[in-house]
């Protein structure tokens, strides 16, 4: 059975696949985007939540006011193509 996480693979590969953009300013590629957010995403569900967020940035000792940035629909989570928007507009 595919899990949610299966298929948000599955919908960042056929994203990968179909871009060849990389994040401006950067040698991040929409691949390493892609699996960064699969790192972050420690529940597996296709989605970001802040808790995760939060456990991910304190490791990063980075700024959390960024969770907001980056959920675009204002939903309380983030999902793969907020955050390949997100980060390609960074």
């Amino acid at each position: 059975a595919e899990t949610v996480a299966d298929a948000a693979k599955a919908d960042a590969d056929e994203f990968i696949e179909k871009s060849s953009t990389s994040v401006p300013g950067t040698d991040v590629t929409a691949k390493k985007a892609v699996q960064v957010f699969l790192a972050i995403d420690t529940e597996n569900d296709g989605k970001i939540t802040e808790p995760e967020w939060v456990e991910w940035q304190s490791n990063e000792n980075a700024n959390n006011a960024l969770f907001a940035d980056f959920d675009l629909d204002g939903d309380g989570d983030i999902e793969l193509s907020e955050y390949l928007m997100s980060y390609s507009g960074s």
